[in-house]
């Protein structure tokens, strides 16, 4: 019995000094990755990303109209660039939201195994549209309040309280695919592509990360209100991160895709 456990805790010391053992060097910090450098500093007064009400459709189990990013510093708001919201349904209570380039210039990545087989569908009900908001409701009674401007989606309970929000902070960014720009070198008129520092590719230590895309980088924000725990934190991921993360929702997922793949969270 002793030199069980003996060896139990051998083993245990063994898989602590493993992992202290870890050259950290050998990861990016923050500041090293084009992505989290870019979307961790991202703090907007307002989100840019606004509902079109006018092109709201419901039809079977889903919701779609389109979402438009504005220039929140002028008084114009100008677009800037055109979205399709997509909001279904599903049999098991859940809601999948999808958010894609209204006319993409490539496919998005797509993680079709994320999900064993397709998810079945549920009926969807336009329920309100006034006040610059929209109520849908699944067969199940579950609701679904999205505000137009700036976009904010609420998922109500059947006890009639918010479980989840997307978007409460205005940290919604889908980084939009971008064509590469050139310009004319005035000395022997060649065509020489401008090369953007970290958008058409990365460099960390002896290896190369080309994008010939550009940043397709997504970013979101997920509130729970009112809940006392948190589950799934990575390891890699020092507590201060999560210090206004406030819900856990418990047997409940949220399907949240930038196309028409979903993961759950």
């Amino acid at each position: 019995m002793c030199m069980k456990a003996l060896g139990l805790l051998l083993v245990v010391v063994l898989a602590l000094s493993g992992s202290d053992g870890v050259d950290k060097n050998n990861f990016k910090t923050c500041d090293q990755s084009g992505f989290c450098k870019r979307l961790r500093g991202f703090k907007p007064e307002k989100s840019q990303y606004t509902l079109n009400l006018d092109t709201v459709v419901v039809h079977g189990n889903a919701l779609s109209a389109e979402v438009n990013t504005v220039d929140t510093t002028t008084q114009e708001k100008t677009v800037l660039w055109h979205y399709a919201l997509r909001l279904s349904a599903l049999s098991d209570g859940t809601f999948r939201v999808e958010l894609d380039e209204a006319d993409p210039l490539y496919p998005r990545y797509r993680t079709l195994l994320a999900l064993k087989g397709e998810p079945k569908a549920d009926g969807l009900k336009l329920v309100s549209n006034e006040n610059g908001k929209l109520t849908v409701t699944n067969s199940q009674g579950h609701k679904v309040i999205i505000t137009a401007e700036p976009l904010k989606l609420e998922f109500v309970n059947l006890a009639g309280d918010v479980a989840v929000v997307l978007n409460d902070n205005g940290q919604l960014v889908v980084e939009p695919l971008r064509v590469k720009k050139e310009r004319i070198d005035d000395e022997d008129t060649n065509i020489v592509e401008v090369e953007e520092e970290g958008t058409w590719g990365e460099n960390f230590k002896s290896h190369h990360d080309s994008k010939p895309r550009g940043n397709e980088a997504i970013s979101l924000d997920i509130s729970f209100p009112e809940a006392d725990n948190v589950y799934g934190k990575s390891s890699k991921i020092k507590a201060f991160y999560y210090l206004d993360f406030y819900h856990n929702i418990f047997g409940r997922y949220i399907f949240i895709s930038s196309s028409s793949s979903s993961t759950s969270g």
